[in-house]
């Protein structure tokens, strides 16, 4: 098809995620190009960039995240543009804004401790906490020194924040606060 890119094509990638359950579901954010997706662990990949329109062409895919318990529900982090969802596996994106101190994206990961929370780590606005079926982000910076977010990990219990200047930070409830 028109969207179908050979594997040894993919532009430069900056994230990927394989969809929890069923690993021949592959995610991958790009440098300028949007989100493929591949349904063959990887073999063949299809751009799935509805939504992305009003976007920059030099719009940059730097996170990815699958909500634990609804593997259509994607969500895209781009550096300057923000967060973007979609629902229905790629079908289509939309703005997901609303909130957020910082549009540049650089971390997105659903909480461990609240699976229906996301936390997005910016570049500028720290980190921000959104529960999927709300419309806002909340910023959830209590106890970081630093708002420069560069990754985000989690643990059993536990999330983790690296900084660009201040090293890790913890937090033990849910991205509520940090030491």
């Amino acid at each position: 098809g028109a969207n179908e890119v050979p594997e040894d094509d993919l532009p430069q990638t900056l994230s990927v995620v394989f969809t929890p359950g069923d690993p021949d579901i592959v995610y991958a954010g790009s440098w300028e190009r949007g989100v493929f997706k591949s349904i063959d662990g990887g073999v063949n990949w299809k751009s799935i960039n509805n939504g992305f329109e009003s976007l920059p062409p030099a719009a940059w895919v730097y996170a990815l995240a699958i909500k634990p318990d609804d593997t259509n529900t994607v969500y895209a982090g781009f550096i300057y543009e923000g967060i973007y969802r979609t629902t229905d596996g790629g079908n289509s994106w939309t703005a997901m804004n609303m909130g957020l101190t910082s549009r540049n994206i650089r971390a997105l990961l659903f909480s461990p401790v609240e699976p229906h929370t996301l936390m997005a780590g910016t570049n500028g606005g720290g980190v921000h906490r959104k529960i999927v079926e709300e419309d806002s982000w909340i910023p959830a910076n209590t106890g970081l020194r630093a708002v420069q977010i560069t990754s985000m990990a989690a643990a059993p219990g536990a999330l983790y924040a690296g900084t660009f200047v201040s090293g890790i930070y913890r937090s033990l409830d849910g991205g509520i606060s940090w030491s």
